[in-house]
């Protein structure tokens, strides 16, 4: 547990190794209350980055959960699919700027991604899903109640009032009203 508010002096990396046994590791990554923002970068199985401007870049391998927590400060977080060419999975959690984002396949490199719980980004969040181009599938499960899903020109998809998932490297969405 490192918890730096203030960033240490020189502090400009930190790597976590989950070791054995697998499938038990959790990676918890908080921002600050302010407007952050943040790249989630898988590159292995097991592994990654996850890079906060102005904070310490963390890396991390033999991990299978991450954890970012945006402390509600209306975080712009970032998940580069650049390693993960496949299908996606975005299930809302109870609050509106609150999901978990799972890899279900990946048909560029043969590993499936950790899985990303996000919470706390704030009101004004938002969740991107980028690459060099349109490679990945989504599916955006919605909720319990009666789903409003909205989707615009851009790409920009709403689901009732939760923040706004932006979908540039999606090839096809498939939004699965529950």
């Amino acid at each position: 547990n490192l918890n730096d508010p203030g960033n240490a002096a020189g502090l400009t990396n930190i790597t976590v190794d989950g070791g054995d046994p697998t499938g038990s590791d959790t990676l918890i990554v908080n921002g600050t209350a302010g407007a952050n923002t943040v790249v989630y970068t898988p590159a292995s199985l097991g592994g990654g980055t996850v890079d906060i401007t102005g904070l310490p870049s963390v890396s991390f391998s033999t991990t299978e959960n991450l954890v970012y927590n945006g402390q509600g400060g209306d975080d712009d977080l970032t998940v580069n699919t650049f390693f993960v060419d496949g299908t996606q999975v975005l299930t809302p959690r109870c609050a509106n700027d609150a999901g978990t984002l799972t890899f279900q396949d990946n048909n560029f490199l043969a590993f499936n991604a950790t899985t990303l719980e996000f919470n706390n980004l704030g009101g004004a969040g938002s969740l991107t899903l980028t690459d060099v181009g349109r490679f990945d599938n989504l599916i955006y499960n919605g909720t319990a109640l009666d789903d409003v899903f909205a989707v615009n020109a851009a790409g920009q998809v709403n689901l009732n009032s939760r923040i706004v998932v932006n979908t540039p490297s999606i090839i096809t969405l498939t939004l699965a009203g529950l």
